[in-house]
């Protein structure tokens, strides 16, 4: 069985490099070596509301919230 490992917030940071120089999914998600519908689901996931494009830094407090609420529920 594998094991899933969360995006960084360096991860999150060269998705977003990446889609300013146009590459496609495939091309960042081979480059993170990570399936490309993990990459897929995490831009339409973390589209800014304001201006639709992808936020890095809004994954990365979404993720800390979820993490946050996850761990305190679990306790």
């Amino acid at each position: 069985m594998s094991h899933y490992q969360h995006l960084t917030i360096n991860d999150r940071e060269m998705i977003l490099e990446g889609l300013a120089q146009s590459k496609t999914i495939r091309e960042i998600a081979q480059k993170l070596k990570r399936a490309p519908p993990t990459i897929s689901r995490e831009i339409k996931r973390h589209k800014s509301v304001n201006t639709g494009r992808y936020s890095p830094d809004k994954a990365q407090n979404d993720y800390k919230l979820v993490s946050t609420l996850t761990t305190t529920t679990n306790v």
